[in-house]
C-alpha cells in the first residue's frame, strides 16, 4: 500500500493556516491566496493517477521559507471500504 493518504478525489482540496502572518504561500510552486487575515488560504491540487507529492511553501516578511511536503496517492476507483 502506497504511504501517505490515499484518496479517489482528482481535484483534491488543501487548506490550512498559518500561526503568523505569511507573506506568499504556494502550493506546488504556484501561488495560492490568503484571505484578508493573511492566516488561512485554500487551494485545489489536480492530481494524476498514482502517487503525487503536494509541497506547501511558505515565505514570512523576512524572507525565509517553509516547506511542508505530503504525498497523497490518487486512484480514481478507491475506496475506503478496501481499508
Amino acid at each position: 500500500m502506497p504511504s501517505g493518504i490515499r484518496t479517489n478525489i482528482e481535484a483534491f482540496p488543501v487548506t490550512g493556516n498559518v500561526l503568523s502572518a505569511a507573506k506568499k504561500i504556494f502550493l506546488n510552486n504556484k501561488s495560492i491566496r490568503l484571505d484578508s487575515s493573511g492566516r488561512n488560504f485554500f487551494a485545489v491540487a489536480n492530481l494524476h493517477q498514482g502517487q503525487n507529492t503536494l509541497a506547501l511553501k511558505i515565505v514570512d516578511s523576512a524572507g525565509n521559507e517553509t516547506v511542508y511536503s505530503k504525498q497523497v496517492f490518487f486512484d480514481p476507483n478507491y475506496s475506503r471500504s478496501e481499508e
